[in-house]
């Protein structure tokens, strides 16, 4: 035991000593790679400053040469073209001139510190603004009209006077950018020289004092790693003894989840079968629903144009107004199955909608309804009521629409009306039916009020509601009742 704690605690050692020069190592290399890094970006910066000093040589060139051709030729393109040439080459002629002497961003120039280049632009400036103002004055001395400018002209002449010393010191600058180069990338390769050396040296002295004591401290733990091994190998048959035996319990429980997984497929195919089956009969029963609310609508239609053919024999006027309220009333029945029948409709029917539609039937059977005479408003959005509720609230409000267009505006007066309906999650139904008109002038339930005694008692017996009958103002009728009851 005293043997094995001795060699573990030279172990640590050891690998104490072997971490603190890995350490070192990876200093030394991120030093390196930092030092390689910062040579690359000087070379990338000072290759950057080299080319933009060469171009400004060539772009002084290009000017000379330019404004020679520009003074010479006669041709009005050509003098324009010059002309445009002359000034986008001398700004960026001006602009790196500046940038090279103190800097500019966007070019990637720094701003120069050499004391060689300062006192070769500051010999150079002042040919630099001769070849800029003679530039300038050419410019502005050639016209289109204006011909061949000779060579002993004073722009012509303090550009061809300036250029040569202006490139000759900017031979100059360039060179001593290059020397200056070449001086800092050998400064960064030094010093990347000695922390390779160092790095090497420290390998070496690693190799010795650390790799050899090291690997003969783990050549003694591996023979008795090997002695451990065989007591091992006797733990892991037994180990693998027993993953046989539970491997072969998993492979026999999972078969009889497989079985029973394929029988738990089978039932849900059926039944998505049976599901199939039940979705056609529904569609069926549905396009026959609609089919049979289609055939209503038609043949209410047929007994409202009856109506509206036999009304045209009738002479007494109390019995042509049954009539036509006879047939206002199944024509509002047979808007209703006309909205059932259509795809979507045979559940609910929008209300207002109806509502709308109802208004505008009615008004086109009686004189004067509309903007002329009675202005009619509905507003009920979002309710909805299945056929057993719709059919019943039809006809109250076609009995009631009716009475309003009939009895609420006599003499022409003209009015407003107002249908509002709204309900709540629960079910809760309320419609308010107003008009402006002369009010009601008997109570409901009084003898020869059919239509109103017709309304009372389907709200009561059809819609399990109530209906409130309010005089003010307004003439306001109120039915509640719940649609889910």
């Amino acid at each position: 035991m005293d043997k094995h704690f001795s060699r573990i605690h030279k172990l640590k050692y050891i690998t104490i000593r072997y971490v603190a020069a890995l350490s070192l190592i990876a200093t030394l290399v991120i030093l390196g790679h930092v030092t390689t890094r910062l040579i690359i970006h000087q070379n990338e910066a000072d290759a950057n400053l080299i080319n933009l000093s060469g171009r400004q040589r060539m772009l002084s060139q290009k000017l000379t040469k330019t404004a020679l051709l520009f003074a010479q030729t006669t041709d009005k393109g050509e003098i324009e073209i010059y002309r445009g040439t002359i000034r986008a080459s001398l700004d960026e002629w001006t602009t790196v001139q500046a940038g090279l002497q103190n800097g500019n961003e966007a070019l990637g120039l720094p701003k120069n510190t050499d004391k060689k280049a300062e006192g070769y632009f500051a010999e150079m400036n002042p040919y630099f603004q001769n070849v800029k103002d003679g530039l300038e004055k050419l410019i502005l001395l050639k016209t289109s009209d204006s011909g061949a400018i000779p060579l002993s002209s004073p722009p012509l002449k303090e550009i061809v006077e300036a250029s040569p010393q202006f490139l000759d010191l900017m031979n100059m600058t360039v060179f001593e950018f290059q020397k200056r180069a070449d001086e800092r990338v050998t400064k960064l390769k030094n010093s990347q020289t000695v922390v390779t050396l160092f790095a090497i040296s420290l390998l070496i002295m690693e190799a010795l004092f650390i790799f050899r004591p090291m690997a003969k401290n783990v050549q003694n733990s591996y023979d008795e790693l090997l002695h451990e091994m065989a007591d091992r190998e006797v733990a892991e048959n037994l180990l693998k003894s027993a993953k046989e035996n539970l491997e072969r319990t998993v492979r026999e429980r999972v078969a009889d989840l497989t079985a029973a997984n394929e029988r738990l497929g089978a039932e849900i195919s059926e039944r998505m079968r049976d599901e199939e089956i039940l979705r056609g009969q529904y569609e069926e029963k549905e396009l026959l629903l609609r089919e049979i609310h289609h055939r209503v609508k038609n043949n209410l239609q047929i007994v409202a144009s009856i109506l509206r053919l036999k009304s045209r024999n009738i002479k007494d006027p109390k019995d042509l107004e049954q009539f036509k309220e006879s047939e206002a009333l199944v024509r509002s029945i047979s808007l209703l199955h006309e909205k059932l029948y259509k795809p979507g409709g045979v559940s609910d029917i929008m209300m207002g909608e109806y509502f709308s539609e109802m208004v505008s039937t009615l008004a086109k059977g009686y004189e004067g309804v509309g903007k002329d005479k009675i202005k009619f408003t509905v507003s009920a959005e979002g309710v909805s009521l299945g056929a057993d509720y719709a059919i019943p609230c039809g006809i109250v409000m076609n009995e009631l629409v009716t009475n309003i267009i009939k009895h609420a505006f006599p003499g022409g007066k003209k009015g407003n009306a107002w249908i509002t309906a709204s309900s709540s999650p629960d079910g809760a139904v309320e419609i308010l039916v107003e008009d402006d008109g002369v009010g009601m002038r008997r109570d409901v339930g009084d003898v020869g009020s059919f239509g109103l005694d017709l309304v009372t008692q389907l709200v009561k017996d059809q819609l399990q509601g109530t209906i409130d009958f309010e005089r003010g103002e307004k003439t306001t009728i109120r039915i509640r009742f719940n649609k889910n009851a």
